[in-house]
Order: structure tokens, then C-alpha cells, then sequence
């Protein structure tokens, strides 16, 4: 047992001290998850490989490569475009309107793709440059565009909650159900303190343009607004399996944007499949590297241990909850929100039982804590993605991003004191 305590001794240090040397996360897990089988000397080294392969081998992981493929063809084909002119039509004439809308059209969009970086990428790509151009400052345009794209992995369907479902073998359909009103509520959340800044700086307003502008642009992006619809509602009604739905989400926006908008030819939906392809095979890297630590944390009984400390501790509910707080900020402020989830699952999933909580319950709150890692530096890669495409001063955009981060962080609050919200949609 000693020498097992000591295998995951030498990969947390390993895995910190070589993430601080800027060492690529995927790399810095394999390398001290290595490091510590070798060490150990009991088992074979090729348990690593064994372990990565085993870590992948999941029906519910092979969703995650559609949903990056079908926002991937929605941005590529026009139908996010058209999504943003619907988000404009119903709330371009509040004051700082553009923040908003950013903060809605995130909030469709991410019921498709399901990532931070690509609602960053996609919204914040078309909306910047807007909130730029009406002096809402550079630093603000990119802290609204971070804190709007963690929509992605909180609104259903979320690659985030998909790996925890594989790791803990939980529903992902209740997994969804169970994120869908938290996801919105923090998306008003979001809306209420960008228009509460927006009030205090008295950025402009834009007139409405009327309910025949409205309906207009509602006709001509109908199939894009639709399709966030056909997704989950195939979900939630029973009709597929999130993994169904992915794919009925890759062939919706690619007839659609191909037959209908006519927007995406062939050579663009070649190049998409290039980048889809890339950034399922980075991602994939972590999820199977992260299974060999995830071997080295079950046999090392740290959940156990854990959930003996606690108990025997005397700190209560309050003090674990706080615990969890603070180690969820740690890990999502100094690595990938997605090897975050991986290390983090085994190790606290075995406190949810004991602190009343239901796996689904306690599988929304965990990912919704450790997805803040977008915001916070020196990781946040929606944030560096954001203030990149702003050309902002980092610094600035930090502080700006403040309040939206802790639009989130009360969330997961909440969520701790009223796990309610979670269950209302959930059999």
C-alpha cells in the first residue's frame, strides 16, 4: 500500500512541477504517470498503454468528435452567423446590446458544440470586433466573450459532463437534463451584470427595428434555430443517445449549410474535417492518458482515504464543501479544463454520497466548477483565446473578467446549497 501511496505521490508532484515548466499537459501526465508505474516496479510498463487504450474505449466519449465536427460545420456553413442575427433582433435594442447578444448567441450555440474554446472562437470571432468598434474598450469585449463561452460546456450537450459520465458510469441523458436550467441560469446571470455594466458606463443603444425586422430574421434563420431544438429534443425526449444525437447534429448542419444555405463547398467541409479531426485527436490524448492516472488514483484507494479523512476530520458538510471549492479553482487555474475533470472526478467522486448529493447532481456542480478554469489564468484557454482575438492587455482583461467569473463561481454556490435546480428535469 505504501508503495502505491508513493505512485500517486510522484505523479501529482511530477504532473505539478512539469505543468509549471510549461510542459504541454497531455505530456506532463504521461510522463510522471510513467514515472510512478516504473517506480513502483510491481506492474509492467505497458499498463500505461493499456490504460490510455482503456481510457478511450467508451460508447459515450465517441460523441465528443460530432459535437467538435457539427459547430465546427455550423460556423463554416453560416448557421451561427444567422443564429447571431436572430440573438440581434430580439435584443439589439437593450443598452450595451452587443455584449448581450454575445452572451445569447453563446448560449445557442453551445447547445450544439458543447465546448468553451469553440463558442469563444465562433461567437467571439463576429462579436469582438462589434463591441470594439461601440468603445466598449478591448479588454471588456474580450472578458465578455470568455465568460459567454463557458455556455458551452454548461448548456447541454457538454463535452465536459460526457467524459465525467464515462469515468463514473452515469447517465449522460440525466447529465443533461440536469445541466439544462443551471446553464441557463447563468447565462442570465451573464445578461444581468453586462447590462448592469453596460448601464454604468452608459455604453449606446440601438433602436428596435420592429416585429417585421424580428419575424424577418427569425424566417431566414428558422433551420439554424432549429437545430439546438432537434438535438436535444431527441435527447430528452428518448428518441437517440447522445452519441445519435452528435451524428444527427453533424448531418442536419451539413445538409443544411450545404443544400439549403449554400454557404459551405466542398474544400471548406475538407478543411473542417482537417481541424475536427486535429482537435479530437488533442483532446483524445489527454482523456487517454488521464486513464493511467486514473488507475494509479483507484489503486492507491486516495478516494477512499479521502472520504475517511473527511468523515473522521469533524469539519462537516460546509467544511468538505469548501475543500472541494478550493481544490476545483486550484486545478482548473494550473491545467486544461478537460485534465482537470479527468484527475479530479476519481478523486472526489467518492464524497458525493456522503454529502448528500446524487452522482448527477454532484457530476453538474464538479464540472461547472472545474469549466470556470476557462476564465482564470494562467491556463484559461478561452481566455487567452479571447483576449488574443481582442489584442487586449491580458492584465486588464483579468480584471475586467472578474465579475463574470463571479457569475459563475455563485452559481456553483447555489447549485451546492440547492441541488434542486439540477434534479427538476431529471427522472
Amino acid at each position: 500500500m505504501e508503495g502505491r501511496c508513493a505512485m500517486i505521490g510522484i505523479t501529482v508532484i511530477g504532473l505539478l512541477v512539469l505543468a509549471f515548466l510549461g510542459i504541454p499537459i497531455a505530456w506532463a501526465l504521461g510522463i510522471s504517470s510513467t514515472v510512478a508505474i516504473w517506480v513502483d516496479g510491481s506492474v509492467p510498463a505497458s499498463l500505461v498503454v493499456q490504460k490510455m487504450i482503456n481510457g478511450m474505449d467508451s460508447f459515450s466519449l465517441m460523441a465528443i468528435p460530432f459535437f467538435i465536427l457539427a459547430g465546427n460545420l455550423m460556423s463554416g456553413g453560416g448557421l451561427t452567423e444567422r443564429l447571431l442575427n436572430i440573438a440581434k433582433a430580439l435584443i439589439g435594442w437593450v443598452r450595451g446590446s452587443v455584449s448581450i447578444v454575445c452572451i445569447v448567441a453563446s448560449m445557442f450555440f453551445g447547445a450544439i458544440t458543447g465546448s468553451a474554446v469553440a463558442t469563444a472562437s465562433a461567437i467571439g470571432g463576429m462579436t469582438i470586433p462589434e463591441m470594439i468598434k461601440e468603445n466598449y474598450g478591448r479588454s471588456y469585449a474580450a472578458a465578455v466573450t470568455t465568460g459567454a463561452a463557458i455556455c458551452g460546456p454548461m448548456i447541454p450537450p457538454s463535452i465536459g459532463l460526457i467524459i465525467y459520465a464515462s469515468m463514473t458510469d452515469t447517465n449522460v441523458r440525466d447529465l443533461f437534463m440536469g445541466t439544462l436550467f443551471p446553464g441557463i441560469l447563468y447565462g442570465l446571470f451573464l445578461c444581468g451584470t453586462a447590462w448592469m455594466i453596460a448601464k454604468k458606463r452608459n455604453y449606446i443603444t440601438h433602436p428596435f427595428e420592429g416585429f417585421r425586422n424580428l419575424w424577418k430574421t427569425i424566417r431566414s434563420g428558422i433551420t439554424a434555430l432549429l437545430m439546438p431544438v432537434a438535438v436535444l429534443g431527441s435527447i430528452f425526449g428518448g428518441l437517440a443517445t447522445p452519441t445519435e444525437a452528435a451524428v444527427v447534429a453533424v448531418a442536419y448542419a451539413l445538409i443544411v449549410s450545404v443544400f439549403i444555405y449554400r454557404d459551405l463547398t466542398w474544400k471548406q467541409i475538407y478543411k473542417i474535417l482537417v481541424d475536427s479531426a486535429v482537435a479530437t485527436a488533442v483532446m483524445y490524448i489527454v482523456i487517454g492518458i488521464s486513464g493511467a492516472v486514473g488507475w494509479i488514483v483507484a489503486v492507491s484507494n486516495v478516494s477512499t482515504t479521502l472520504t475517511n479523512m473527511v468523515a473522521s476530520s469533524g469539519v462537516g458538510k460546509i467544511g468538505t464543501i469548501i475543500f472541494i471549492l478550493a481544490l476545483g479553482l486550484i486545478f482548473g487555474c494550473i491545467m486544461d479544463v478537460v485534465a482537470a475533470i479527468l484527475i479530479v472526478t476519481p478523486v472526489l467522486y467518492a464524497l458525493a454520497a456522503p454529502l448528500g448529493y446524487t452522482t448527477v447532481e454532484f457530476g453538474v456542480i464538479l464540472v461547472t466548477l472545474l469549466t470556470l478554469g476557462h476564465i482564470t489564468p494562467p491556463v484559461g484557454a478561452s481566455l487567452l483565446l479571447s483576449n488574443s482575438m481582442a489584442g487586449a492587455d491580458i492584465r486588464t482583461t483579468i480584471k475586467e473578467a472578474v465579475p463574470f467569473f463571479f457569475c459563475g463561481f455563485g452559481l456553483v454556490v447555489l447549485l451546492f446549497i440547492f441541488p434542486q435546480i439540477i434534479s427538476i428535469l431529471v427522472p
